[in-house]
């Protein structure tokens, strides 16, 4: 039994935007959030790339996160917390708190037994282990640093070297207290765990390590789940944070020289698709999360009705742990099996939402695989060429853009893409087109490589 497939309700969270619609303005502005990276970073490390895309302060609080609930989650599972609530709301769902002490909720109109929670990310709570690691290693160190300074100032030790002792100690950042709940903030299972306990949901509670494709892997499974009747409705998308007070996980993909260089313009420095691009805008953290229902199911209740999900595949390459295979089928194989799980053609296809990177190698392979399936004819564009590198947020941001891009009949623009290294039909101005049919793509470090497509709702 197949049955048709919806999108009735988002959430975001990213650097340009904290809910689907500021976050929805900015994309058809163009407008970026772009920063030099913390002054602080550059004491533990000579990096090539200066710049990055921060997220705004976030008041958690008013996202129906309580102060226990604050203490004892991973950034990771904040994001998704706060993300879910706007997707939840926005499908028109009614959140009732079930239990106070615990601040649990029920969500009225959902059968807990047919729900599903099907979250992506690609680390999970790294930010607390790189806190952890930091508190162990240097706590103590700390301690008899502090002890050897206040000796060496009592004893009148040259001024020069108690300045350098000084200076070395104010380099050791990390929390005075060892997390007791560090290893349920570090599993990366936690985000989909916590909706599902805040929540009440008791189908499933899974998730996806995909690298980037995370966020596009979890909405696919949760599309086949409803699509099999194993569930009416799924709680899916994206989750990722990265950020470490030392800037070693940013450091981790600027010493792969894979980030984007802002020799001239940092407004200009991510440009995917572009004969000049020199890799991603990193992007310290971000969510998407989608509520997918069965059609009747959204129907029955009066839903919003955004898309509809007709397909999905996923294949692997099997080459290499970093690096995209352009020379196997691997990638085509997966697009025409999206499509004819979608019982379409690729003529059909209207818009095209790519991982579009600004890597040099995938930017290439990818742009050619697009040229030989699907001609010049499709629109194309970039989400990351906005919103920098979420990684196993990025699949489920760029689906939430692939609905609304649907259902409003609008997308927003490639930026920076002044030389293109391919003549295809790429979005250089936010304007009014015709899009029915649409697909979304992802790739991720380990050969993952996954595509959605949709529909407009008729």
């Amino acid at each position: 039994m197949n049955r048709r497939v919806v999108i009735t309700g988002t959430g975001i969270i990213s650097s340009i935007g904290l809910n689907t619609k500021d976050f929805w303005n900015k994309c058809l502005s163009g407008k970026s959030n772009i920063h030099e990276i913390p002054e602080h970073w550059n004491k533990y490390a000579n990096f090539n790339t200066k710049i990055w895309s921060p997220l705004p302060e976030i008041d958690f609080n008013s996202h129906n996160i309580n102060r226990i609930e604050l203490k004892k989650s991973d950034k990771t599972s904040l994001l998704a917390l706060s993300t879910v609530q706007e997707a939840l709301k926005s499908s028109n769902f009614e959140i009732k708190q079930e239990n106070e002490k615990n601040n649990t909720y029920k969500v009225k109109g959902i059968d807990s037994a047919r729900a599903g929670v099907y979250i992506g990310t690609g680390i999970g709570g790294v930010s607390t282990l790189g806190e952890c690691f930091a508190n162990q290693m240097l706590f103590k160190n700390h301690e008899e640093l502090d002890r050897i300074i206040k000796t060496a100032e009592k004893e009148n030790y040259d001024q020069g070297f108690v300045k350098t002792l000084i200076d070395l100690k104010g380099k050791m950042i990390f929390p005075l207290r060892f997390n007791p709940f560090a290893v349920s903030m570090i599993m990366a299972n936690s985000p989909a765990a916590n909706i599902a306990i805040k929540y009440n949901i008791n189908g499933v509670n899974n998730t996806f390590c995909a690298a980037c494709a995370s966020g596009t892997v979890a909405i696919g499974n949760a599309f086949n789940s409803i699509k099999n009747n194993l569930h009416d409705i799924a709680i899916t998308g994206g989750v990722e944070y990265f950020y470490d007070e030392y800037g070693a996980l940013f450091y981790s993909f600027d010493v792969l020289k894979t980030l984007a260089q802002n020799i001239f313009d940092k407004e200009k420095a991510n440009r995917p698709f572009d004969r000049d691009r020199s890799g991603f805008l990193y992007s310290e953290g971000g969510c998407g999360i989608i509520i997918m229902e069965d059609m009747e199911h959204a129907l029955k209740r009066n839903a919003p009705i955004i898309a509809e999900v007709i397909g999905y595949a996923e294949t692997c390459d099997g080459y290499n742990i970093m690096v995209l295979d352009g020379q196997n089928d691997n990638i085509p194989r997966m697009i025409y099996t999206a499509l004819k799980n979608s019982g379409i053609e690729a003529d059909k296809i209207d818009y095209i939402n790519t991982h579009g990177t600004g890597t040099l190698v995938n930017d290439q392979i990818e742009s050619r695989v697009i040229e030989n399936i699907f001609g010049k004819r499709p629109l194309i564009n970039s989400t990351k060429s906005i919103l920098g590198h979420t990684l196993g947020a990025s699949g489920a941001i760029e689906t939430v853009v692939t609905a609304l891009s649907i259902k409003n009949k609008t997308t927003h623009i490639s930026k920076n893409l002044d030389n293109p290294i391919r003549d295809l039909n790429f979005v250089l101005k936010s304007g009014n087109f015709e899009i029915k049919y649409a697909l979304t793509q992802s790739f991720g470090f380990g050969g993952h490589n996954a595509c959605l497509v949709l529909k407009e709702y008729n």
